[in-house]
């Protein structure tokens, strides 16, 4: 597996390699894997190099589970339940209707819940960084987050404390509304 920081061209640089990520498909049906897919083998979207690089990352960790240098391991049934429990959550602006995650925003929740630390019993990644353009929805995919944490994650557990920290008080109220509507 290469290290594609600094490629200029990273879709050009695996083209030879497609097969392999390909075929990856049939045992990762989900919509992370699928999107990785199509950022870096077809026309479908267009992304900045950022985006190429977490997707490249995605598929050459699928290849490298099991690797004795790699401890981690991507649960389906995980991203089963995330997606699952992100189509539950209602639009902040109108609690009457559900919200489909796009495509990159199931790439982000299916990466950030998906990805499992066998030996500790928990996440791989336990800090996300999501830089999105203004009201693209960072604070759906940080209540999605927070919600499935609490009520799916933490179910068995007790004394649980959330912080959120928001910089004025319509996001904060945005999201402590979508977090009392579950609660509901």
């Amino acid at each position: 597996m290469s290290d594609y920081v600094g490629v200029e061209d990273i879709k050009q640089a695996i083209i030879e390699e497609e097969p392999t990520y390909k075929a990856l498909l049939s045992d990762y049906p989900d919509a992370a894997t699928q999107y990785a897919y199509d950022v870096l083998f077809t026309d479908k979207y267009i992304t900045g190099q950022d985006t190429q690089l977490g997707c490249i990352r995605h598929l050459n960790d699928l290849l490298r589970q099991g690797d004795e240098d790699f401890p981690y391991i991507y649960n389906l049934d995980m991203v089963n339940a995330i997606e699952y429990f992100a189509r539950t959550i209602p639009d902040p602006t109108d609690i009457h209707t559900l919200i489909n995650p796009m495509p990159w925003q199931s790439f982000i929740l299916d990466n950030l819940i998906g990805w499992r630390d066998p030996v500790h019993k928990g996440s791989r990644f336990h800090t996300g960084i999501v830089s999105i353009a203004r009201q693209q929805g960072k604070t759906w995919l940080a209540s999605i987050l927070v919600n499935f944490s609490y009520f799916v994650i933490g179910l068995q557990a007790s004394s649980q404390d959330f912080l959120v920290a928001s910089y004025d008080n319509e996001h904060a109220k945005s999201f402590l509304t979508t977090f009392l509507c579950k609660l509901k």
